[in-house]
């Protein structure tokens, strides 16, 4: 029986994947950067300290990766403001779902919990959450399986009672190395052969409801 359902945030939550690239692309790029599709790929669903390693292993040691990264939340907050946030297809019919069954709603992400409440916020959902685990609440980011098992934790939950929700690699390998059952939802990158076949895969988010049905 599913009791909790653990969701990762950008690009599973929140369709803000396309944003991140071209934020990171323009600033990189007005820098005198090189960015790619490979570079920007990896870094998906790492924390901070994850994603500066990365990013020297690319453009170098001196690589000012704190200098960029503001530039790129000054650069996504101006189009947020300007445009919103937008949610991902299927999220309200899941969450009238999960909520009419009291079953729970958690956000695993790697973003730091203020910027994530505020952009939750901003898209209009923040009150859809029991409650939310950040990058800067955990020593080892994605895909290191400490925020799912401190998320599991904090629902008083059992791992076999929750299912996680990804889009990336290295949140999938997260959740699979917490244990859980990983639903995975296509965003804009793709995932191996090998460890799509590891998941049960969704087209949607309101495609969960089904498959919640058959566990209960």
């Amino acid at each position: 029986m599913i009791k909790a359902v653990l969701f990762d945030m950008d690009g599973t939550v929140l369709d803000t994947e396309p944003l991140s690239k071209l934020a990171w692309s323009t600033v990189l790029t007005e820098n005198g950067y090189e960015f790619t599709d490979e570079m920007f790929y990896k870094h998906t669903g790492l924390n901070p300290a994850s994603t500066e390693k990365l990013y020297k292993s690319y453009l170098g040691a001196d690589f000012p990766y704190y200098e960029m990264r503001a530039k790129v939340h000054l650069f996504r907050e101006n189009y947020r403001n300007k445009h919103g946030i937008a949610v991902k297809k299927g999220f309200h019919e899941l969450s009238d779902y999960l909520r009419s069954k009291g079953i729970k709603a958690v956000i695993a992400t790697s973003t730091p919990v203020n910027e994530a409440e505020k952009y939750l916020k901003i898209a209009g959902i923040l009150d859809r959450f029991d409650f939310i685990i950040g990058g800067d609440q955990i020593e080892k980011g994605k895909p290191d399986p400490e925020i799912y098992l401190k998320a599991a934790a904090m629902a008083d939950t059992d791992i076999k009672e929750c299912i996680a929700v990804e889009d990336s690699t290295n949140g999938i390998l997260s959740a699979l190395s917490a244990g859980l059952k990983c639903v995975y939802i296509h965003d804009f990158s793709d995932i191996s052969a090998e460890l799509e076949k590891k998941c049960i895969v969704c087209n949607d988010l309101a495609d969960i409801i089904n498959l919640i049905e058959r566990s209960l």
